[in-house]
């Protein structure tokens, strides 16, 4: 059967020569008319986008066993602080020891999460600052970075034991959460009561806390514990006082205390704020004057759960 001239006209696939080439380099507005681009991962560099030169490896030493599911970098938004995670096909995460663009001599980094075997290559997220991660095989995990800002901050000085609701304390939230080093909580003579303490609140589990002293820091031997609520309060396991600058002296200097981060914490409500909580006691009387104007948490890879009184 015949086929109509104008039908073949319309259906005929016209055609026309591909010349110039595509420029991976620059990105179209920087290009003359006609010119392609196929320019991806690009970054601001005046006068225009450039292509990054990208990335050829992360670590001296591959992982001969296992490959890798996906990789991501957690970045914040409110601070400066990024990670970059591998996702291994035996369901651990590892966290870079050296970020990007820097090369680890040796393994990618350390394991951070331990999964279930056969995971999904993960989905990640961050919302506030907060890192979510979900492989399809293990409850969803939450982690809050190095150093991420504190729900509650108070001081508890008294004579009499911390009840299970505390009516006296004094709340330096403000003080040490924004970002002037000219207001400051007052940690003087702690312990001059038998048991005063440092409560310190967040709303996922922790495993570290951040003290940025002022000039006004301890100089008397003093050791610190650090607690935490499963129904009562619990030694921390792994802990580690970073604050000590004068062998036997916590809170010398600006650091980090860090510990393991529990399994069986579970939130408390205390001063209006359900939360989880860390008591801080100290052995023997801090200085005359102490302060802190800073205080941040951290925590690892932690199932997600409902916070709810």
């Amino acid at each position: 059967m015949p086929v109509d001239p104008q039908f073949r006209q319309l259906t005929d696939t016209k055609t026309k020569p591909f010349v110039g080439g595509a420029n991976t380099y620059n990105e179209p507005a920087l290009l003359p008319y006609g010119s392609y681009s196929a320019l991806v991962n690009m970054r601001q560099m005046h006068p225009g986008l450039k292509q990054r030169p990208g990335y050829i490896k992360q670590c001296s030493t591959a992982n001969g066993t296992y490959k890798a599911l996906t990789l991501f970098q957690y970045s914040k938004g409110k601070r400066t602080e990024r990670h970059l995670y591998c996702q291994w096909s035996d369901s651990t995460v590892q966290e870079a020891t050296t970020a990007p663009p820097g090369v680890t001599t040796g393994a990618f980094g350390s394991t951070v999460f331990a999964g279930t075997a056969n995971p999904l290559r993960a989905s990640y997220s961050v919302i506030n600052d907060k890192l979510l991660f979900s492989n399809g095989v293990d409850q969803h995990q939450i982690c809050a970075g190095t150093d991420d800002y504190i729900d509650k901050f108070v001081v508890y000085s008294s004579a009499t034991a911390f009840p299970l609701i505390p009516g006296i304390g004094a709340d330096y939230t403000q003080q040490v959460t924004d970002t002037s080093t000219a207001t400051y909580a007052v940690l003087s003579a702690l312990q001059t009561n038998a048991n005063d303490s440092v409560l310190i609140c967040s709303q996922i589990q922790s495993n570290r806390a951040y003290f940025g002293m002022t000039a006004n820091v301890n100089s008397n031997a003093s050791v610190a514990t650090v607690k935490y609520w499963n129904g009562a309060w619990q030694t921390v396991s792994g802990f580690s006082d970073g604050t000590i600058g004068v062998a036997g002296k916590t809170l010398s200097q600006s650091g980090y205390m860090t510990w393991t981060q529990p399994t069986d914490a579970i939130p408390v409500y205390l001063y209006d704020t359900y939360g989880f909580w860390i008591k801080i006691t100290v052995s023997a009387t801090l200085s005359a004057t102490v302060t802190c104007h800073t205080c941040n948490f951290g925590s690892g890879f932690t199932p997600i759960q409902n916070i709810w009184d």
